[in-house]
C-alpha cells in the first residue's frame, strides 16, 4: 500500500489531502516589473489538486532578481496579484508555500538597476554568459557583501514572508539550494570571508540560520521550509565538505520546528565523495534533521512511494512532471498515462506550453 495519497498534517499547522507536492518551477511568466500576470492563477490553480503546490522562485527585493520575466513579492502591487492567486488556488481546494529568493552572483546589472550582483565574495563564475532581456551578455564579477548589508539581506526575507501572508500564502520555502545566494555563503568554493560569515562551517552556515530563524520570528515556524542540494553543484557552487557543513545546518534547522527541509537529490555527486552520495541524500542526512522531509529529484510513482513507504521522506516533489500535467495526483493514482512537456515553451511570456494542457480524458466504456 502506498502512503503518496495519503493524509499528512503539516507540523499540526496544515492538512495536506496527499503527499504528492508541486515542486517550484520558474516558468518566466510574469511582467517584466515583477508583478505576476493573470495567467498564473489559472496556472496554478488548474494544479490545485496537489497535496502541496510550492510556487515559482520568487524576488524578495529588486536586487534579489537574476531572469527575465520572474515575479517578486517585495511591492503592494505584487502583493495585490500574488492574493489572486493564491484565491484561486484556495478556491479549488488547494494549498501553497510561496518559494523566496536571492539569486546573488547569478544577476547581471540588467536585472537590478545597472547595480553589480553580491555575493558572499567576490569569486569569478566560470560560467561565460547570463542570459538578459537583451539576450545572452558575459557574467559580471559579483562584490563582496558588508556585514550590515547582509543583514539588510535578512530582512528582506522576512519581510517577504510577511507579505506572502498577507497575499494569502499558507507558508514559504526559502530557497537555500541551487547555488543562489544562501548557498554561496554554506560552500567554500564562494565564501571566501574571513569575518564572522566566512572560514569555519558555524560562520559559513550563519547567513542562512539567521535568514530562516527571523523569517520564523515573523510568520511563525510551522509556515516556513527551506530547500537545500546537498550534493549539487549549480552555478558553479561547490562544496569540499557537503556532509559536515549540511550535517551542522540540519541539526541547527532541527532545533527551529519547521514545516519541512525540501532535499533536491541531483544526479551528479560533488567529484570528491563517493557516487553513491548523490542517491543517498536522504538516508545520509536522514539522522540529522528529525522534521518533515520532502525529496526531490527526477522522481517516480515508484520511487516516490518507496521513499516515502520506507520512512526517508514523508512527502515527494514532482517538477517536470506538473508542466504537462495539471492533474498529476489523479494520474499518478490511477496510473493514467503522463503526458509530456514541450521543452521549447518552458520559459516565456504567453499560455503556450504553460496553462492549456488538458486534464486525462477517461474513455466512455
Amino acid at each position: 500500500m502506498s502512503l503518496l495519497f495519503e493524509q499528512l498534517s503539516l507540523n499540526s499547522e496544515l492538512t495536506l489531502p496527499n503527499r504528492v507536492v508541486m515542486a517550484p518551477l520558474t516558468r518566466c511568466r510574469a511582467q517584466r516589473n515583477g508583478t505576476p500576470n493573470s495567467i498564473m492563477a489559472t496556472y496554478y490553480a488548474q494544479r490545485a489538486s496537489a497535496g502541496l503546490i510550492i510556487t515559482e522562485a520568487t524576488g524578495i527585493s529588486d536586487m534579489s532578481m537574476g531572469y527575465p520575466y520572474t515575479p517578486g513579492i517585495w511591492s503592494q502591487e505584487h502583493i495585490d496579484a500574488w492574493r489572486e492567486i493564491s484565491s484561486a488556488v484556495h478556491a479549488q481546494g488547494g494549498r501553497m508555500f510561496m518559494q523566496l529568493w536571492h539569486v546573488g552572483r547569478v544577476s547581471h546589472p540588467d536585472f537590478i538597476q545597472g547595480k553589480t550582483p553580491v555575493s558572499a565574495s567576490s569569486v569569478a563564475h566560470a560560467l561565460k554568459e547570463k542570459t538578459t532581456y537583451d539576450g545572452p551578455k558575459p557574467y559580471v564579477l559579483s562584490r563582496s557583501l558588508a556585514v550590515h548589508e547582509i543583514q539588510d539581506i535578512v530582512k528582506d526575507f522576512t519581510k517577504a514572508a510577511e507579505n506572502a501572508v498577507e497575499a494569502g500564502m499558507d507558508g514559504v520555502e526559502i530557497h537555500g539550494a541551487n547555488g543562489y545566494l544562501i548557498e554561496q555563503f554554506l560552500a567554500e568554493s564562494t565564501n571566501q570571508r574571513t569575518d564572522e560569515y566566512g572560514g569555519s562551517i558555524e560562520n559559513r552556515c550563519r547567513f542562512a540560520i539567521e535568514v530562516v530563524r527571523s523569517v520564523c520570528t515573523a510568520i511563525g515556524s510551522r509556515k516556513v521550509g527551506i530547500r537545500l542540494s546537498p550534493s549539487g553543484m549549480s552555478h558553479d557552487v561547490v562544496h569540499s565538505q557537503p556532509d559536515k557543513t549540511y550535517a551542522y545546518l540540519l541539526n541547527e534547522l532541527s532545533k527551529l520546528e519547521l514545516a519541512y527541509v525540501h532535499f533536491e537529490e541531483p544526479f551528479d555527486p560533488p567529484e570528491n565523495l563517493p557516487d553513491s552520495y548523490a542517491t543517498e541524500v536522504l538516508s545520509h542526512y536522514h539522522g540529522y534533521y528529525n522534521g518533515i522531509i520532502i525529496c526531490n529529484g527526477g522522481l517516480t510513482k515508484t520511487s516516490a512511494t518507496t521513499k516515502i513507504n520506507n520512512q526517508q521522506a514523508h512527502l515527494a516533489a514532482f517538477g517536470r512532471w506538473y508542466i504537462s500535467n495539471p492533474d498529476l495526483v489523479v494520474r499518478l493514482e490511477n496510473d493514467w498515462p503522463i503526458a509530456s512537456a514541450d521543452e521549447a515553451t518552458f520559459y516565456g511570456p504567453g499560455e503556450k506550453g504553460y496553462a492549456d494542457y488538458p486534464e486525462w480524458q477517461v474513455a466512455d466504456e
